[in-house]
């Protein structure tokens, strides 16, 4: 009875090693293979915003990693490519100027000669771009009833980075629009016009979100219906008849009620 149990036992023991010496050779296989392939994955995405509109993407590089694959997109979902790169390790981080006043998201991933393509890496948060502008010294040129013409630096570098003017009766909240064209951007100058006469107006000029600058700048009184008064004797008689008048100038100050000064 004793050799039939110290027999089982042996037996017992001898399975025992050969099951784990299978599974452990399984075992080492599999966590090779899946190193080989993790150890390429970009970790630690980063972007940063400089300037409003650079933005530098950063990562790990990893170690056998020969280039990487950068794709950026303007939507969450990733389906609007807006650029991808090639990226060598040595380039990173790597920077790009992008539209201001946009959201970005992106992903890279990495490849090796030697290796199987990492997965992408995706970065979870929104980048948002802005704009960033210095003043461009606006100015009126000209006024009239309805309209008022306004002119900017072009002697700063960056003069055609404009985009579009606002405006509004000063103390209001409602604004409206005035797109740039490319005469108006190049020769910097531009005429907001259909404005309400004998009006105080909020002009302002962008570049995007960046304001680049502004005035406050009253409208010409409507004189199409007025009668122009130039002597002291007109004036009298246009205040008995009640007319709208249009004073002007005529060497003197006027003296209501008596001759002019010399």
């Amino acid at each position: 009875m004793k050799k039939i149990y110290r027999i089982l036992t042996v037996l017992a023991a001898l399975s025992a090693g050969l099951l784990s010496t299978g599974c452990k050779d399984d075992f080492i296989e599999e966590i090779t293979g899946m190193d080989l392939y993790r150890c390429l994955q970009p970790m630690n995405l980063a972007a940063k915003v400089s300037n409003g509109q650079n933005v530098t993407f950063s990562w790990d590089v990893t170690k056998d990693a020969e280039q990487f694959n950068l794709a950026v997109y303007g939507d969450e979902a990733m389906t609007k490519e807006v650029f991808t790169a090639v990226v060598d390790p040595s380039m990173v981080p790597y920077t790009r100027k992008l539209d201001a006043d946009s959201q970005y998201w992106f992903k890279v991933q990495a490849s090796s000669s030697s290796k199987e393509a990492s997965k992408w890496a995706e970065y979870g948060k929104v980048i948002k771009t802005y704009a960033v502008k210095d003043p461009l010294y606006l100015k009126v040129a000209a006024r009239e009833a309805n309209s008022i013409s306004v002119a900017w630096s072009t002697e700063v570098a960056d003069f055609e980075d404009v985009t579009h003017i606002e405006y509004g009766i000063a103390g209001s909240e409602e604004t409206a629009t005035v797109q740039l064209g490319a005469d108006e951007v190049a020769a910097g100058a531009a005429t907001v016009a259909g404005l309400a006469p004998s009006t105080e107006y909020v002009i302002t000029l962008y570049y995007a979100s960046a304001s680049r600058g502004e005035v406050n700048v009253w409208t010409m009184p409507d004189t199409s219906s007025a009668v122009e008064v130039s002597t002291v004797a007109a004036l009298e008689q246009g205040m008995k008849d009640g007319a709208v008048m249009f004073l002007k100038m005529s060497g003197s100050p006027y003296v209501i009620g008596g001759g002019v000064d010399s």
